[in-house]
């Protein structure tokens, strides 16, 4: 049997691992376009100086070696021949396979701004290529960049921009920062830790447009307010759809919509034999559920009966500048609904809490996010708010869990 897993992300890395625990006589590969299987979530360490290259990965350097797995890196996949199940790599090769998990993942878009797609400096932060590219250009002068997009990836960047001593403007569309997450008071947090140390915003508008100089590069944006931004490069984290670039050239007939991989409840494609996982399905962006998405494929893909439930995308993990937060279920209700809304602020701690008669609908720690899996499982079950002060036993974050700095970490479950 020979797996061949497209993607080095969190959910194929997560898969093949769990492929070798099952099956230790097969072939296992893992197909990735990077130059080694790096964490997204790692990458603006690397602008900022704190991490090298081999200190970016959430795997060992024994890992492949160790687990007898073939890694070819640095090779993309731009066709496949599903009836034939044989995929062509940019360096030539043609690999076989008996089962395919595909997940790479997402990739950045870019705004539809005037001027943007085609300059030299323009950045995203989705590989380890693009936290090169702007390491680099960092440089050791006086710089300035702006920063598109103030959701978790732009605060990232902009927050290893300021440590790399560059002059940073963030522009949002929104009203405020990280606005997936965050209402209005927890984002003034934010903000005002970030303006505190040199970063300037500009939220409730748009770019409109990007002046090139001479040389084919932004110099400034200009926005939809009517200010001018001047800059030397442009970071875009504005957006990201599923990387479907595979299917650019024949690819037989694997089911998507128009922008994701359809699966069902197993990972499996309606094509034989083919899984997917990640963000390439659509289905959701955060970590964890990548990591489980590719648990349950490769279970799949191994002979095993397993099914994927979602239970874990109502929370939200962030930390910036020392500050960790929790959003959990729905703290920005709609203002046409019938819910309560209960409040504490104490200094650089806040907390919400988001009724509707009287069943939690929604929380959001800042500062101290202790409880979060409790209130998690609350707001996926339905448990009144009430009970929040009764104590029981029970595994609420199903194997995943958020340490005291709203990093998340995986606990294996027992085998099955």
């Amino acid at each position: 049997m020979h797996y061949v897993i497209l993607g080095a992300g969190a959910a194929g890395l997560k898969a093949a691992e769990r492929l070798r625990i099952l099956d230790q006589k097969g072939r296992i590969t893992v197909v990735a376009e990077d130059v080694s299987p790096v964490s997204r979530c790692l990458l603006h360490h690397y602008i900022a100086g704190a991490r090298a290259l081999d200190d970016l990965s959430f795997v060992p350097s024994y890992f492949f070696g160790e687990n007898n797995i073939r890694f070819i890196n640095k090779s993309a996949c731009p066709s496949i021949d599903f009836d034939q199940k044989v995929m062509r790599l940019h360096n030539g090769e043609r690999l076989r396979y008996d089962r395919l998990l595909i997940a790479t993942g997402a990739r950045a878009v870019l705004p539809p701004v005037p001027g943007l797609a085609q300059a030299g400096n323009v950045y995203t932060l989705r590989a380890f290529r693009d936290a090169e590219g702007i390491a680099e250009v960092c440089g050791t002068g006086d710089r300035t960049a702006v920063v598109i997009g103030a959701g978790l990836v732009g605060m990232d960047a902009a927050q290893a921009l300021l440590q790399r001593g560059v002059k940073v403007h963030v522009v949002e569309l929104a009203d405020r920062v990280l606005p997936l997450y965050l209402d209005a008071p927890a984002a003034r947090l934010y903000q005002t830790l970030f303006e505190q140390e040199g970063a300037a915003f500009h939220t409730g508008t748009a770019v409109t447009s990007a002046q090139q100089n001479g040389a084919g590069q932004v110099c400034s944006l200009v926005l939809a307010n009517g200010e001018t931004v001047p800059c030397d490069f442009v970071v875009v984290a504005s957006g990201a759809r599923p990387n479907l670039a595979f299917s650019s050239q024949k690819s037989g007939n694997i089911p998507r919509t128009s922008s994701a991989i359809e699966v069902d409840d197993h990972m499996r494609t309606s094509t034989p034999d083919v899984y997917a996982a990640g963000d390439v399905t659509g289905i959701s962006g955060i970590w964890p559920l990548a990591v489980k998405q590719g648990i349950v494929a490769a279970e799949n893909m191994a002979g095993k009966d397993s099914v994927y439930q979602d239970t874990f995308s109502k929370i939200n993990a962030l930390n910036f500048c020392g500050l960790p937060a929790l959003s959990i279920g729905e703290v920005n209700p709609p203002e046409d609904t019938d819910s309560a809304i209960e409040t504490l602020t104490s200094g650089a701690v806040y907390k919400k809490f988001v009724t509707e008669n009287g069943i939690l609908r929604g929380a959001l720690l800042v500062g101290d996010i202790a409880g979060g899996g409790f209130y998690a499982a609350m707001v996926k079950r339905g448990i009144p708010l009430k009970r929040a002060a009764q104590r029981w036993n029970e595994n609420f974050t199903d194997h995943f869990a958020v340490d005291e700095k709203a990093r998340y970490f995986y606990a294996e479950p027992t085998p099955r």
